[in-house]
């Protein structure tokens, strides 16, 4: 690979299988993969309110109107002064299977992290957030959110699912380490599914690149682009 590749493949070895990790940056709907049941991870708020980034707006108009009437049925499990909350921080619920509009996905996941579905969280760098306790809630929190989603996905027995990436804004501290527990997480639980292919799409060329070479950094085998 080259230093600045903004795309590639690597093999995630199980002792039954091999699940292939791709990495590039992109629109998410353009990613999904039609190689047996297939999920989308969808970043939102614990209101699952699809319209507040592009790419959950996105997600919301290719569904249709079976992905709209799904999410209106969604039970919420607190009222709060805020509104409804449907599901928790650190983690997530899932709707399908079903042909939602022009998705190839049947099965979507709604994951909470503690980050802002729009990627533009910056509070997470200022002096006053930068304490190991805060740190390590963010981590913990985001590495929740994850366990959480592939729970769904090994319930859905789906053979691919496309995951963009949840960061803060680009710079800082917090940024990198997002970064580095969304990766060891999706490994980790990769290892633990029966998932062909996981796609990962970073929100930009520099991103893409940025974690092609921490995998390569822990010990992954590249198997070409993705």
């Amino acid at each position: 690979l080259e230093d600045d590749s903004e795309s590639a493949a690597f093999a995630i070895k199980r002792e039954d299988h091999t699940c292939m990790l791709h990495i590039k940056h992109g629109n998410p709907l353009s990613s999904q993969s039609k190689d047996g049941a297939s999920g989308l991870v969808v970043w939102t708020n614990e209101a699952c309110d699809l319209t507040v980034n592009d790419v959950s707006k996105d997600v919301l108009t290719a569904g249709g109107m079976p992905f709209t009437q799904d999410l209106s049925t969604l039970p919420a499990i607190m009222e709060t002064e805020w509104g409804p909350v449907k599901v928790g921080t650190g983690e997530a619920l899932m709707v399908g299977p079903k042909a939602y509009g022009t998705l190839s996905a049947s099965f979507v996941i709604l994951a909470v992290s503690p980050l802002s579905p729009s990627n533009d969280d910056d509070d997470w760098d200022k002096d006053s957030n930068r304490d190991e306790d805060a740190l390590h809630f963010l981590d913990m929190t985001l590495r929740s959110s994850y366990r959480s989603s592939f729970g769904k996905i090994n319930t859905g027995a789906m053979a691919s699912v496309v995951i963009p990436m949840i960061t803060t804004r680009e710079r800082g501290e917090a940024y990198e380490r997002s970064l580095r527990v969304s990766l060891q997480s999706i490994i980790d639980e990769a290892k633990f599914s029966n998932l062909k292919h996981v796609h990962l799409v970073a929100n930009s060329p520099a991103e893409a690149t940025k974690l092609i070479k921490m995998v390569l950094g822990m010990g992954l085998a590249c198997t070409g682009t993705a």
